[in-house]
């Protein structure tokens, strides 16, 4: 019997002992139809749904859930704290800006309780639709705000993921200076944490090599992907396999290794999905194909393919971020198929509204863009703004991005 079902069994018994309906438990912070699924055990209670449940029983949250009481300060086991952070919300994707604006409320009202384990739960659940969101610079100053609270040291497990998805958006941001000093600690510190061998593992050492490859730490990228694949098997689960053969593909694409990419790549199309895999990592997957066979002269009819499928999910997905960053691939497609003026129209595009276009992905636009001018005939409009981006990647730090900017530059200067 998994929690979930022991939970909502407990549930029911300790309702009916006190003569309560579903209705008059519900009262009026849920409804009758979420307590059902809680006694049916299709859904997880969250931290502040169990407190209601609690006061409406009057019990403890303790006896509620059948755990002996922690210390004073820790009114949740550590470990169901974890459950809380890393399990899925499905209300959360019916309304990400609502959803955002209600854990919102909910996190500045534990935070001024002193509710530590709420404020981490509703915390880490908003940053994640934040980042679905595209909204760095919020996401970035909740991120911050939740390493600065005060029993987070207690949880090194909650450290290292706030740690991570700090780096994470880093990186999107441009600062892959203070984003690699925190994905390296992140790296450094998960295997001897709760998170060791599991999804967050790996995603945490996925950012780290995303990092080493933009700052073309060739030697380091590479023992990072090597450890990366360790750990998604030691996980023995397909679907981490197949997220870190991906992302080897993507870094090896980048670093100059077609062989070695389309060789993971390969591997990542081969290791089986599950029948329920979330529709954002199937986009995922359909960008990282995208991308890495375009990186790596692939055949265009197979591009166009991935790209399609990348358009349909993140259609159905209702992103707009996602939609951009797909957006961009076709521009990217585009030119590789010889297309500039449509590629100068999608890059107009994306330009057009870049609010929520996270920082790199608008310097790879204003490349493809400056790329598309260049087979255009426009070399000097081209070389004039290849010039201003080069400079712009260095002071990111992106020196890999630099250094092939640079390259352009110089083919263009070449005489013909």
């Amino acid at each position: 019997m998994d929690r979930r079902t022991e939970f909502g069994q407990r549930l029911r018994a300790l309702r009916e002992s006190k003569g309560l309906t579903q209705r008059e438990l519900a009262g009026d912070f849920v409804t009758p139809g979420y307590v059902s699924r809680l006694e049916a055990g299709r859904r997880r209670a969250t931290p502040d749904v169990l407190r209601n449940l609690a006061a409406a029983l009057d019990m403890s949250v303790s006896d509620l859930l059948g755990e002996p009481p922690t210390d004073a300060g820790t009114p949740f086991p550590d470990t169901s704290l974890l459950e809380e952070v890393l399990s899925p919300h499905p209300e959360d994707a019916e309304d990400y800006a609502a959803a955002s604006a209600a854990l919102a409320v909910t996190w500045r009202a534990a935070r001024a309780a002193g509710d530590f384990h709420l404020a981490a739960a509703s915390g880490m659940r908003r940053q994640r639709i934040l980042a679905a969101l595209d909204d760095g610079t919020a996401r970035i100053e909740l991120l911050d705000e939740l390493a600065a609270l005060p029993q987070i040291d207690r949880h090194p497990w909650l450290h290292t993921m706030v740690e991570a998805d700090r780096a994470a958006e880093l990186l999107a941001c441009g600062d892959l200076g203070r984003a690699r000093e925190l994905a390296t600690a992140a790296a450094e510190r998960v295997g001897g944490t709760m998170l060791a061998h599991t999804a967050t593992h790996v995603e945490v050492l996925a950012v780290l090599i995303a990092i080493l490859v933009e700052q073309l730490e060739t030697e380091p990228a590479r023992t990072a992907i090597d450890r990366l694949l360790r750990v998604a098997q030691a996980t023995g689960r397909s679907a981490m396999i197949g997220r870190a053969h991906e992302a080897a593909a993507l870094a090896l694409a980048r670093m100059g290794s077609p062989e070695q990419a389309r060789d993971h790549l390969d591997r990542a199309h081969r290791t089986p999905m599950p029948p329920t895999l979330p529709l954002h990592e199937w986009v995922r997957l359909c960008r990282t194909s995208t991308s890495v066979l375009l990186d790596t002269g692939g055949d265009l009819a197979d591009v166009g393919n991935w790209l399609q499928n990348a358009e349909t999910a993140a259609r159905l997905l209702a992103l707009p971020a996602e939609r951009r960053r797909v957006l961009l691939l076709r521009a990217r497609y585009e030119l590789a198929a010889g297309l500039s003026a449509r590629c100068l129209r999608t890059t107009d595009l994306i330009l057009s509204d870049p609010g929520g276009l996270a920082h790199l992905d608008k310097v790879r636009t204003r490349v493809t863009r400056a790329r598309a001018l260049a087979m255009a005939g426009q070399r000097a409009e081209a070389v004039r703004d290849l010039r201003e981006l080069a400079l712009l990647a260095e002071d990111l730090h992106s020196y890999r991005m630099a250094v092939q900017i640079w390259r352009d530059i110089d083919h263009l200067r070449a005489p013909d």
